[in-house]
């Protein structure tokens, strides 16, 4: 078994036992086990880094990892709206560099001339997503201005992981803009109950979250590694 398949199922481990500890109410598992999940991912983009010095890797490491930290500071209960609102902008970080990463990984390909009706699931992806946005808005109270750069943002994210389908391979595509539709449903879960009162709520944030990070980084690496 290689090292990066045993990571994969070390993140998939931890990532079960963490959901199961939170359905199950066990705070103190859920709290242990939840900050340890993705830097097993990180862990992984630094062994494929070191192999094969890909451009692309730093910049995912470092939206995984802000990724990971907001993360981190939604999980504090003291002082939880301050925290709330520093996680907010760390995602915004995070979102930011996973623009920057999907706009890098079709540069040094041939540039194409797409027309625009090719282009519609661009334009639906933006109309859900100002829809969402308007749908959760009143929910948001004093996040509202951050949550709104976020949803910006993440309309760029989603425009330029879809531009990746006229570049690079199929596979690295497909399993690509999974992981980041699963990113969009946990942040509109989250937008809706914000500090995650709601277990089932939460259950399905953090199920969409983990699901996310797995397949973004699975098909980054087809692409990494057909070069």
């Amino acid at each position: 078994m290689s090292r990066y398949i045993r990571l994969e199922l070390i993140y998939i481990i931890i990532s079960l036992l963490s959901l199961s500890f939170l359905i199950t109410e066990n705070t103190l598992g859920f709290y242990i086990s939840k900050p340890i999940i993705v830097p097993v991912l990180l862990i992984y983009l630094f062994f494929k880094f070191k192999e094969s010095q890909h451009s692309l890797i730093p910049t995912l490491m470092i939206a995984t990892f802000f990724s990971m930290l907001g993360d981190i500071f939604l999980l504090f209960t003291v002082n939880e709206s301050l925290f709330k609102l520093v996680g907010i902008c760390t995602f915004i970080v995070a979102q930011a560099a996973y623009a920057y990463l999907y706009y890098l990984s079709v540069l040094g390909h041939k540039k194409k001339n797409i027309p625009v009706y090719k282009r519609w699931p661009e334009i639906i992806s933006v109309g859900v997503t100002v829809i969402a946005t308007i749908i959760i808005y009143p929910s948001l109270g004093d996040f509202a201005a951050p949550a709104i750069i976020y949803a910006l943002i993440t309309t760029i994210t989603i425009v330029f992981a879809l531009n990746r389908r006229f570049y690079v391979s199929r596979k690295s595509f497909s399993l690509t803009i999974l992981g980041v539709l699963f990113f969009f449903v946990s942040d509109a879960l989250m937008g809706d109950d914000l500090f995650l009162e709601n277990i089932i709520n939460h259950f399905f944030v953090m199920f969409s979250y983990v699901i996310g990070h797995y397949l973004v980084i699975k098909g980054m690496m087809i692409q990494v590694e057909s070069k």
